[in-house]
């Protein structure tokens, strides 16, 4: 299960804000990108424009295996107000048929950047959760 990838890229794009309030992704959005996620699953390069890094992408696509081809449909999202250096956006919880009957479910969070929104996670297919710490068990309290 993935869940420091998230931490690091949280703790990363902090920085991205400014002084400024940061706006979060509006649910929409969020829908629209988990779409794109799943249309780009075979192309590498497109699904990781949706990341919010471009490297936790490319090491998450190398032990991930073959996407299944089911869609993955959103069943919840929460706000997440971020705290010192983690950064406010939409959590989202996806839930995904791995072709064998058996549920993938994978937790990320939405975050606004100077491109638009973007996941922090787009590797909907590999189990996950999000960390606002600098360790696994820093997991998120994401209940839907």
């Amino acid at each position: 299960m993935s869940t420091l990838v998230a931490a690091l890229a949280a703790t990363l794009l902090a920085g991205c804000t400014g002084g400024s309030e940061a706006r979060v992704p509006e649910v929409a959005e969020v829908e629209a990108l988990v779409a794109q996620a799943y249309g780009s699953r075979g192309d590498a390069a497109a699904l990781c424009d949706l990341a919010s890094s471009q490297g936790n992408c490319d090491v998450l696509l190398q032990e991930a295996g073959t996407a299944p081809t089911a869609q993955p449909e959103i069943v919840c999202t929460q706000p997440y107000e971020g705290h010192d250096n983690y950064t406010p956006g939409l959590l989202v919880r996806t839930v995904t048929d791995d072709g064998s009957g058996d549920d993938i479910t994978h937790d990320t969070i939405a975050i606004d950047t100077p491109e638009g929104p973007k996941l922090m996670n787009v590797v909907y297919w590999v189990s996950s959760k999000v960390s606002d710490g600098n360790t696994t068990d820093d997991a998120i309290d994401f209940t839907c």
